[in-house]
């Protein structure tokens, strides 16, 4: 395994936070194993919170559930939880937020949600730009990264939700 894999270490120091969806999106709740393979562990509705038992080396991702972008924890993409500072141990709040997007990448994430799945396959598949993305009318270097874009989202291999 890669050194730089991102993945949970070991169970030794515990941790207590509590996972805040500040969104009005559902997000799921990821773990990474020890393998550094994810896990859902919940879906938040707007404004649900988790509590969760898990240690200092454990990193969890925050995703959109039906985007798949990934959010923010405590203005951070990877959250590495905190040992607690002092007895009786409290919980700690994690804010789930969105990030400020560049207009460009905004843009593009309205783009490819307004596809249906059966263009985003196309698109996934092919080399060239398919009809279907030129019939947006966009210029053809914004259709190209829309295409990039589409491809580049499936990079991130999470699980869905069970939802």
């Amino acid at each position: 395994m890669p050194a730089a894999t991102l993945r949970s270490i070991d169970s030794t120091q515990p941790a207590y936070p509590t996972f805040l969806n500040g969104t009005s999106r559902r997000v799921d709740i990821v773990w990474l194993d020890f393998q550094g393979a994810p896990v859902v562990y919940k879906t938040l509705k707007p404004r649900e919170t988790f509590r969760v038992t898990t240690f200092v080396t454990h990193p969890w991702l925050f995703v959109d559930a039906d985007t798949r972008d990934l959010l923010l924890g405590r203005l951070k993409y990877v959250y590495m939880p905190e040992a607690p500072k002092s007895r009786p141990i409290k919980r700690h709040t994690v804010m789930i937020t969105v990030p400020v997007f560049p207009l460009l990448a905004r843009a593009l994430q309205v783009l490819r949600n307004s596809l249906k799945p059966e263009i985003k396959k196309i698109c996934l598949e092919s080399e060239k730009v398919p009809d279907a993305i030129k019939g947006l009318g966009l210029p053809h270097t914004l259709q190209i990264k829309l295409m990039a874009f589409i491809k580049s989202s499936q990079e991130l291999k999470l699980p869905m939700s069970s939802d």
